[in-house]
């Protein structure tokens, strides 16, 4: 009997507290996308003046996966109008500088 006690005990989800920690998760998700994104484009600038082949492929290649990880992610998400544009942008810009890197490599 005691069992039942406790797990009828037990507090009840409502549905607006999962409609609100989902609303938190997705916008954790956004900002983590848009940092991977600056980390990205900091790896391609990185590549971008690099004189050194190793130093260039190095940070080409993690610009590179940061890249499609992104790509992996931005459809998942609920972006506010603001933060597609952003990453739209971002996500051109990188998709960008990879190529003329990949040529140069």
């Amino acid at each position: 009997m005691r069992m039942q006690e406790r797990t009828s005990a037990k507090a009840p989800i409502f549905a607006d507290d999962l409609a609100a920690s989902g609303k938190r998760l997705n916008n954790i998700c956004v900002d983590s996308l848009k940092i991977n994104l600056a980390v990205a484009l900091t790896f391609s600038r990185i590549a971008m003046q690099a004189w050194d082949r190793e130093k260039r492929l190095r940070n080409y290649r993690s610009a590179s996966e940061a890249y499609e990880n992104v790509l992996g992610l931005v459809d998942r998400l609920n972006l506010t109008h603001d933060d597609t544009q952003i990453v739209n942008h971002n996500l051109e810009r990188l998709r960008s500088e990879l190529l003329i890197l990949r040529e140069a490599l």
